[in-house]
């Protein structure tokens, strides 16, 4: 009654808000969204009686016309059950409450009511849709069971006994599955192989291992069957990490002659091989383009101050490190642009500052922000280097060799292994000659 009365009269009602949302969603459906996931609901009949073809995302078609068989053939299902189970409402009676219960959790899980298939149809159905409305089918199962065993208590407890065995070793057996990324969407593909997330995830997996020439063609289908800026990236990055520099040219630069596809990711992602390649004025260009399609993004903007510093360029660089260090204060520990913002980004920050004092040869608040990055992340190879090659050139041999070898330890250290090593050796022929000298005085 008393909710009855704050709907009537009341401004801080919330039921106008669940009416306008209701009536926006309703708005969106689409005949394509009703037919492909009426298909879908009948389908996770059969995968709660076949469990072996559980998958995280699975290889459903899209369904564009409500004329078509697999939707006469939906609907025939649906309707069939509800009348079994009416029927039966005597001999089952929790089952037509359970059959009710698990189409109304299907329907809003698997966008049947409340979204449409605006992204390609990506979640049509998967694992965690079946998840509240397995238990409603338990109901029906148990209850069947309790019938086919002429409600023989005896008799029921040994057919459960024996279902629960079967989809016991079926659950137990799941568990190899998730015993790694690999895994997983390894497994995924053996059913849904012409789905996106499954071909992306895996090929990311590979790509975690160093796998990067076998996850290319993974990435490759992701791409073909959904192109957007996550799928680009990933291609991108395989096909560079491989050596295919042609091709990731080509994809990115084709990608970002679309308006659709002019991302700050892609165009840092394209900035960034310039910049490792000594061409900054096209660094420059797309390192830009990318702070000006999205002005909080970290990763251009860190490129930007390395770069102007290296430069000589202090003032452009200026500009750029005041608004990482208004992220770093402000918006720690939360996601800005995609990226989280955590000890790992800010310690980038701090160099970038360390970098920035070096050169107004402030050098004690440079060492400061070194240190500073290195407590930050212990693993971050550049901080040691930049304080190695800082005692280097200052005369003090040990100092920088403590920080070379902290450097060693590190693992983006192999891509500076050669530069430090001549210093290394050097600072020990350094050493040789001062023995020598020493001992010729003593002498």
């Amino acid at each position: 009654m008393l909710s009855g009365l704050a709907t009537a009269y009341l401004r801080i009602s919330p039921f106008p808000r669940v009416k306008k949302h209701f009536l926006k969603f309703s708005k969106q459906l689409e005949i394509k969204a009703i037919a492909t996931n009426l298909n879908a609901v009948v389908y996770s009949f059969y995968l709660n009686i076949f469990p072996r073809n559980l998958n995280l995302d699975h290889d459903l078609p899209l369904i564009n016309s409500i004329t078509d068989w697999r939707v006469a053939f939906a609907v025939f299902v649906v309707v069939l059950f509800f009348f079994i189970f009416f029927k039966f409402r005597d001999k089952l009676p929790l089952s037509l409450f359970a059959y009710l219960s698990y189409l109304l959790l299907m329907a809003p899980s698997n966008s049947f009511i409340l979204r449409g298939l605006k992204i390609n149809g990506y979640d049509i159905l998967s694992e965690r849709n079946l998840y509240i409305p397995e238990l409603f089918f338990v109901i029906i199962l148990l209850e069947f069971l309790w019938l086919l065993s002429g409600k023989n208590l005896k008799k029921f407890k040994n057919i459960a006994i024996v279902v629960v065995v079967i989809f016991g070793i079926r659950t137990f057996a799941r568990n190899f599955d998730f015993q790694s990324s690999k895994a997983i969407w390894q497994a995924s593909l053996k059913y849904s192989s012409n789905r996106v997330r499954p071909n992306y995830n895996y090929a990311i997996a590979l790509k975690d291992q160093g796998n990067f020439k076998e996850a290319i063609p993974y990435a490759e289908k992701a791409f073909r069957l959904s192109p957007a800026e996550n799928t680009i990236g990933l291609l991108a990055s395989l096909y560079k990490k491989s050596g295919e520099i042609d091709n990731y040219l080509t994809l990115l630069e084709s990608a970002l002659e679309n308006k659709k596809y002019q991302t700050a990711v892609l165009y840092h992602e394209l900035g960034e091989y310039y910049y490792e390649n000594g061409d900054f004025n096209k660094a420059e260009k797309y390192f830009l383009l990318a702070v000006k399609k999205n002005k909080v993004y970290v990763f251009p903007r860190l490129s930007l101050v390395y770069m102007y510093l290296a430069e000589g360029e202090i003032q452009k660089a200026k500009k750029h490190l005041q608004l990482l260090m208004w992220v770093e204060h402000k918006r720690k520990d939360t996601y800005l642009a995609g990226v989280y913002i955590d000890n790992i980004i800010v310690a980038r920050i701090a160099f970038a500052e360390a970098l920035y004092y070096f050169a107004l040869h402030k050098d004690v608040n440079g060492i400061k922000k070194c240190e500073e990055a290195i407590r930050l992340n212990p693993e971050f190879t550049e901080p040691y280097l930049k304080l190695g090659e800082y005692y280097f050139v200052k005369g003090g041999d040990d100092r920088a060799l403590f920080y070379f070898r902290k450097a060693e330890l590190t693992p983006a250290f192999p891509k500076y292994k050669q530069q430090v090593e001549k210093m290394i050796q050097q600072i020990y022929e350094s050493k040789k000659v001062k023995i020598k000298r020493d001992a010729s005085k003593n002498n």
